[in-house]
Formats: C-alpha cells, sequence, structure tokens
C-alpha cells in the first residue's frame, strides 16, 4: 500500500468508500490502494472518515508486513489500521501498519485539513499500557 495518498480531489467522480458520500472536485481526500475483485485498486474517503476509522493497537505476532512502509511488523509494536469500504454494505477493508510509519501520514491530513482529532480518541487507545500511550502520543505529536 505504499499507494496511500492525500491530495485534492481531482474530479468529482469519486465518492467516500465509507459513507457512500460523492467527494467534490477540489475537496480533500485520502487513498490508498486494495486488492478488490482480483486487481489493486485506489479507494477514497473523507479525511474525517479515514481519521474516524483509525484504531491504534499492538502487534500479536511477527506474522504481518506494514501495509505502508512495506517493513516486517514485530511483536509488541504500535500498530494502526486504516480501515476502508463498507458503504455499499460490503466488509470493509483492514490495512496493518506500523505506526511509527504511518504516524506522518495521518499528522499530514490533520494539518492540511485542520480536522479536530486526538489520538487519545482513537479505539484502542484505552487499552494500552501506559507506556505505549506515551510512545502513540510522542509519535503523533504534531496532529
Amino acid at each position: 500500500m505504499s499507494g496511500a495518498i492525500f491530495e485534492l480531489a481531482k474530479t468529482g467522480r469519486s465518492s467516500c468508500s465509507a459513507t457512500g458520500t460523492p467527494i467534490v472536485q477540489g475537496n480533500p481526500r485520502v487513498g490508498f490502494e486494495i486488492w478488490r475483485v482480483g486487481r489493486r485498486c485506489m479507494t477514497w474517503q473523507a479525511p474525517s472518515a479515514f481519521l474516524g476509522r483509525l484504531v491504534v493497537s499492538v502487534a500479536l505476532d511477527n506474522r504481518s508486513k506494514c501495509k505502508f512502509s512495506g517493513k516486517q511488523i514485530n511483536q509488541g509494536r504500535l500498530v494502526v489500521t486504516f480501515t476502508t469500504g463498507g458503504a455499499k454494505g460490503e466488509v470493509p477493508t483492514t490495512q496493518l501498519c506500523l505506526l511509527s510509519e504511518a504516524a506522518p501520514f495521518i499528522q499530514n491530513v490533520v494539518s492540511e485539513t485542520g480536522a479536530a482529532f486526538s489520538p487519545v480518541q482513537m479505539p484502542g487507545y484505552n487499552v494500552l499500557s501506559s507506556k505505549d500511550k506515551k510512545i502513540v502520543m510522542n509519535l503523533m505529536a504534531a496532529a
């Protein structure tokens, strides 16, 4: 998923994969590649939908790769889940990413849109250890 991007919509043809709402040309949108019907495709979301669906957790094993950077995810590392889809009743697609790699991208979305965002509000934050909470806050300091 190295194709995760934040941009202003080039046309008015895209819609938010989370809500189904059209994304007007010139409005900000967040996109990342997913595997759908046997091929890779870009899926778009409104920044508020993207930020509202982020989930933070601790990796439970060593079996995953970061979909943002391609790096190995080791057990105990902080991860964030990007979620897309669901607007048409389909099961949403999730992408597991290292928080350390994805944090600058998330910070950019927040700063460019002026969105109200706090890592404390992310699902999963409250069950983290106090040490992990501090790490999350440091990584997301600019958000």
